[in-house]
């Protein structure tokens, strides 16, 4: 850390915050400069949350088409058992 501390600079953002230290007071432009960057990480963040919930919804609609699936397969051996090699599979 240098002798004399930093200066810890704030810039919220809609999941959180980050935070930037420098040893001398940030300019206004590079304030608005780490803006843009939270800004970034806002929107990207929103995105990755987008495709997760995505993803999840995908894992419990291929789980139910797998046992439906399943389901079907099973009851369709029990009809060509049952039916002594009416139905071929």
């Amino acid at each position: 850390m240098p002798h004399g501390g930093f200066y810890l600079h704030f810039v919220p953002f809609l999941q959180a915050m980050m935070y930037v230290g420098n040893p001398i007071e940030l300019s206004a432009a590079q304030v608005k400069l780490i803006q843009s960057m939270a800004d970034a990480f806002s929107t990207a963040y929103s995105r990755y949350e987008e495709l997760r919930i995505k993803n999840e919804k995908l894992k419990i609609e291929d789980e139910e088409v797998n046992d439906s699936l399943n389901d079907l397969t099973q009851n369709l051996e029990k009809i060509n058992f049952h039916g002594k090699g009416l139905m071929r599979l």
